[in-house]
């Protein structure tokens, strides 16, 4: 990927001193932990112990059981729950075309929202997804190769190893020939919410007929001087339309936040333009 930083999750680290996931208010889903519902009497009802983890708040410790034990637990509340999160990548070629930053942005969106749930003591994955699904760790470097996507081609596979009633984030252009619909309500069945953002290389959201284009064929490389018409700019621009607004009718259904983002800029341009007004993310 062009201009990618020599450490991989570096743009995503700097991202998080300016901004702050957004996670949903989530009562009565997924494990227990540090998320305190808004139910009254939800910080004065005692529920259970867990052991503690490495971001637990310190307050919650119990140390009378740490000075008897030694042993560290942390105190459980009626109605605290800590949602897991999963960042599903799409990592199909298409998602690595040289188009703008495509594949950088798409990389170090993913990286922050993995490194912003940890911030805030949510654990959470991030899962490579061509035709298989690998989870990987946010330091490794992300490359673009598979031919297709389980995303869209078997979207069941995608959640078989995901947690249920947790948060999960897709990260993907939508750009493999399927409808989107299927994949979306597949990854919203057994959520807590999921949240959607499309990403688009400058030339894909807005391409400029007057010039001439190279065609690249993302399975063999192969290149194509091509000139683009009028007409059939105004023909993709009206498929490009009518995925997203498939996309917005598929999220609307079931309750999924979604933005669509151009990869024209770095991450932090990004997340202030496109993020922040989509209230997926806050000023940290």
């Amino acid at each position: 990927m062009g201009g990618a930083s020599a450490v991989p999750e570096r743009n995503a680290l700097e991202a998080c001193k300016v901004f702050q996931l957004n996670l949903p208010s989530i009562r009565g889903r997924g494990l227990p932990g540090g998320h305190v519902g808004t139910a009254a009497g939800s910080s004065v009802e005692f529920l259970d112990f867990r052991d503690y983890l490495p971001g637990d708040d310190l307050r919650h410790v119990d140390w009378s059981v740490y000075g008897r034990t030694g042993d560290m637990v942390v105190r459980l509340w009626r109605e605290e729950t800590q949602p897991e999160l999963d960042v599903l990548l799409d990592v199909s070629r298409s998602m690595g075309l040289p188009d703008g930053m495509k594949g950088e942005v798409a990389s170090d969106i993913s990286r922050f929202i993995v490194h912003g749930a940890r911030l805030l003591g949510v654990r959470s994955r991030l899962h490579l997804v061509d035709t298989s699904m690998a989870s990987a760790s946010v330091s490794s470097k992300i490359e673009y190769h598979g031919s297709d996507s389980l995303l869209f081609d078997a979207p069941q596979r995608c959640t078989e190893t995901l947690v249920t009633g947790g948060v999960r984030w897709l990260v993907t252009d939508f750009m493999s020939g399927k409808p989107p619909a299927a994949c979306i309500r597949e990854l919203a069945r057994s959520a807590a919410q999921l949240v959607v953002i499309m990403v688009l290389g400058p030339w894909e959201a807005m391409p400029e007929c007057s010039h001439a284009a190279t065609l690249v064929d993302s399975e063999t490389g192969e290149r194509l001087p091509l000139h683009l018409s009028t007409a059939a700019c105004a023909r993709y621009q009206r498929r490009l339309s009518a995925l997203y607004n498939d996309v917005q009718r598929a999220c609307r259904s079931v309750g999924a936040p979604h933005v669509r983002v151009v990869a024209d800029r770095p991450l932090l341009q990004v997340l202030g333009r496109d993020l922040l007004p989509a209230r997926m993310v806050r000023p940290a």
